[in-house]
């Protein structure tokens, strides 16, 4: 969606459900575009603004999970 970068009510009801009452432990993330061909990350920029996470939570209901983003290094080495 390129709308407001927040859940919706349809969404928070669905965690609830989803989280709570049938005791699935997701975390949720929503991203926000837009999804064009012109659209590029920029890592300097607040990663929030195209990324959130939540997760509904017994006890204290709906909460903003933190989320760190580092950058990958490549060193070329295949794992297995």
């Amino acid at each position: 969606p390129g709308g407001l970068k927040v859940a919706s009510s349809t969404d928070r009801d669905n965690m609830k459900r989803v989280n709570k009452e049938q005791q699935i432990p997701w975390i949720w993330f929503i991203f926000s575009g837009p999804f064009n061909g012109t659209f590029q990350r920029d890592y300097e920029q607040d990663t929030n603004s195209s990324l959130i996470a939540y997760h509904h939570y017994d006890t204290i209901g709906l909460q903003q999970i933190t989320l760190e983003f580092e950058n990958a290094q490549d060193d070329g080495v295949r794992k297995p």
